[in-house]
């Protein structure tokens, strides 16, 4: 492969530096960045360059680091265990949901309940004072010889 092949590149990742001219794509030969891609001045500092400089690549796909990237196989293995977990959990929250739903139900009865025994206790304490209140009418009513019928208890 020709070395001009290698460093195309796509019209609008072309830099300008400040001299006014595209930088040129090169390829670093430090120790602590080899073979990573950049783009730098095409006129040397030496010769009166702008040192224009830009990264043309992540620091993590240089040709040492690029052994250690995960293979296609690993990411699809990793992406199929990731959508088991995603599923799992989205059965999770579907059967938490109806749990919930299920409470709800649950809750507003009670609730319905609780304001039946509510309205029935009010009722059983205002039959029982009037209750009270006719029997002692009727035993006052006694002890002055006077009888009074109290139609409400026989039907």
């Amino acid at each position: 492969m020709s070395q001009n092949s290698q460093n195309s590149v796509y019209e609008e990742d072309l830099d300008l530096c400040c001299c006014g001219d595209y930088a040129k794509l090169k390829t670093s030969t430090t120790p602590a960045n080899s073979g990573r891609r950049f783009y730098g001045c095409r006129i040397s500092r030496k010769n009166g360059g702008c040192n224009y400089f830009r990264w043309f690549d992540d620091p993590c796909t240089g040709p040492s680091e690029r052994e250690q990237l995960p293979s296609r196989a690993m990411l699809r293995l990793m992406s199929d265990r990731l959508r088991v977990k995603v599923k799992e959990l989205e059965e999770e929250r579907d059967k938490l949901k109806q749990k919930l739903k299920d409470a709800k139900v649950k809750m507003e009865s009670l609730v319905v309940n609780c304001k039946e025994a509510e309205q029935q206790r009010h009722w059983a304490r205002a039959k029982s004072k009037m209750l009270m209140f006719f029997l002692y009418f009727h035993v006052y009513s006694l002890d002055y010889g006077r009888v009074v019928p109290c139609s409400f208890m026989h039907g």
